[in-house]
């Protein structure tokens, strides 16, 4: 009873530091839905800075963008007093904390500013202001940074917290990308006489980013929100009745209260993998795919005896080039749906087919129900879910596994019937070996 007691205590302590977050996340999911209808820059930036205030309890809050020109780091705006001081005023890339955070591409949380050496004391003077503390978070785009947003000195005078940084992380996702949408359109409409072509290519990556802000919508709202809500309400129960609680109905709840925040993590880890993929560049290798096949299976242990599920696949594959963790993961994301989807008991086969343009299908196929027309075209759109049973969903894993293939120079495709079960399949660059 003592590991119980414990839990116990520590979410008597937190409804009201849980109730907080989920405000905070709604939040951010508000200004999402904003950030995605508007492409007009300066009231974007007057609203992320706004809300960067609003969530972090803070005295002020700025974002500075890089200017190309100076390769300095250049005040866009702020909510601090006498701000039109600072109007155009630069901070230099050395010898200043944001210029670190630009440069590191690293967040960080300063207590006590007036006594940190990288400290860039002349926007103090000119405002009259003294900054005590601060978070700046860098705002990026793929895997290039753009500029910093800072927040400083909670209102509370208290320290700014691991919460404050992650919640500001989150807005910083989210207004990169509307920044980075704005500065598009903007340039869309000073160039579109003569650049039709380049215009079209923009208002296409506007359309793809406005889309994940959406998706990232939808996550934030339902997959998150979901189990927080039912976290709460079960720690609010254990709160008011647990002394008159049988101890295997406390049990229950938290269990229950471990699951889902084991799934809320589990949420977390995918959205920060797929931003990950768009950031990161890989050298394309030979990939041993025996040995890939044989360790997605093995990290799918579990659920192939839970389903009693049957796999088979070739002794030999043919070489192509990719990056092995990725390729593992589409494999991983492949099996596990079509395991869940499959017969009773799921019978799955693996395989591979070459073509004569030295490209390489490899694909799943298993013995579920098929899917019909309508549900194909949405499969690998962003966080879309699919079949009967919706909790299980593809959407998430399989929009990884688009981002995976695409990035790798690839192609997804899935060929299914209703009544005739699945193949989905994913084309990598073979490497064709002398005789």
């Amino acid at each position: 009873m003592e590991s119980t007691n414990k839990v116990q205590g520590m979410i008597q302590d937190n409804p009201d530091i849980a109730d907080k977050r989920v405000r905070d996340l709604e939040k951010i999911l508000e200004i999402s839905r904003e950030l995605t209808s508007s492409l007009r820059l300066d009231p974007l930036l007057k609203k992320i800075v706004q809300t960067a205030s609003e969530i972090t309890g803070c005295e002020g809050a700025s974002i500075l963008l890089i200017d190309q020109d100076t390769n300095e780091l250049k005040f866009t705006i702020t909510t601090v007093l006498n701000s039109e001081i600072l109007n155009d005023k630069h901070v230099p890339l050395e010898g200043s904390i944001a210029g670190e955070i630009y440069n590191t591409g690293k967040p960080l949380v300063v207590y006590d500013v007036q006594s940190d050496p990288r400290f860039y004391k002349e926007i103090d003077h000119l405002l009259g202001f003294k900054t005590v503390s601060l978070i700046g978070v860098p705002l990026k785009i793929k895997s290039k940074t753009t500029g910093v947003l800072e927040t400083v000195n909670k209102k509370s005078r208290s320290k700014f917290t691991h919460s404050d940084l992650n919640i500001l992380l989150a807005l910083a996702s989210q207004a990169s990308i509307a920044i980075e949408n704005a500065r598009l359109y903007e340039k869309i409409l000073r160039h579109a006489d003569s650049l039709e072509d380049k215009v079209k290519q923009r208002i296409s990556e506007l359309e793809e980013r406005n889309q994940e802000l959406t998706a990232y919508d939808r996550t934030v709202a339902h997959d998150l929100k979901n189990p927080l809500t039912v976290i709460l309400g079960f720690s609010k129960i254990l709160e008011m009745d647990y002394k008159s609680m049988p101890d295997n109905e406390i049990q229950e709840k938290l269990a229950t209260i471990s699951e889902l925040g084991e799934k809320i993590l589990s949420i977390i880890d995918e959205l920060l993998f797929l931003s990950g993929i768009r950031d990161k560049e890989v050298e394309l290798e030979f990939l041993d795919m025996d040995k890939i096949v044989k360790s997605a299976i093995s990290s799918l242990s579990l659920i192939i005896d839970q389903y009693n599920a049957q796999i088979k696949y070739p002794d030999k594959w043919p070489i192509a080039m990719g990056h092995a963790p990725w390729v593992e993961d589409v494999w991983v994301n492949y099996i596990s749906n079509a395991i869940k989807y499959g017969g009773n008991p799921p019978c799955i086969e693996l395989g591979a087919d070459e073509d004569i343009d030295g490209k390489i299908l490899f694909w799943v196929k298993d013995n579920g129900a098929g899917i019909d027309l309508n549900q194909k075209e949405q499969l690998f759109k962003n966080y879309i879910k699919s079949g009967k049973n919706k909790e299980k969903g593809h959407g998430l894993g399989l929009t990884i596994v688009r981002r995976i293939v695409e990035k790798l120079g690839g192609q997804v495709s899935v060929t299914s019937s209703p009544g005739h079960g699945s193949i989905f399949s994913f084309m990598l660059t073979g490497y064709k070996v002398n005789d």
